[in-house]
């Protein structure tokens, strides 16, 4: 029930989609060839390199970019809702859904570089 309510993702959608393995390798052909990723904090990388190392796979990545990190240091503040608000971007989807919040990671990237973020 938490994670339902956390990510709208249904005990169906887990049961059919693909295990580990597969899943990271299409993702890594859908994203090559970049080398790295950001994610909010520092979790994703966390459970990439704990996947990579329970299923016997080379963790690929050479960067990451904890975006929370980076609005600290640049906003001085942490708090996804607030950074939101202070760049002037309205939230797009479901938070804690990968695909949007890779969105809302690139539009708060884009809204720091047109304020001089040097990355």
């Amino acid at each position: 029930d938490f994670c339902v309510g956390l990510t709208s993702i249904q005990q169906a959608d887990v049961d059919s989609a693909p295990k580990f393995p597969q899943a990271f390798a299409a993702f890594l052909s859908w994203a090559s060839p970049c080398d790295g990723f950001a994610s909010w904090g520092k979790y994703d990388r966390q459970q990439f390199e704990r996947d990579c190392r329970l299923h016997k796979k080379r963790y690929p990545f050479k960067w990451h970019c904890n975006f929370a990190g980076v609005t600290k240091n640049e906003l001085g503040m942490m708090n996804q809702r607030r950074v939101l608000n202070a760049l002037g971007i309205e939230r797009t989807g479901t938070h804690h859904r990968g695909n949007d919040d890779a969105r809302t990671i690139a539009s708060m990237a884009i809204a720091l570089l047109h304020r001089g973020w040097q990355p």
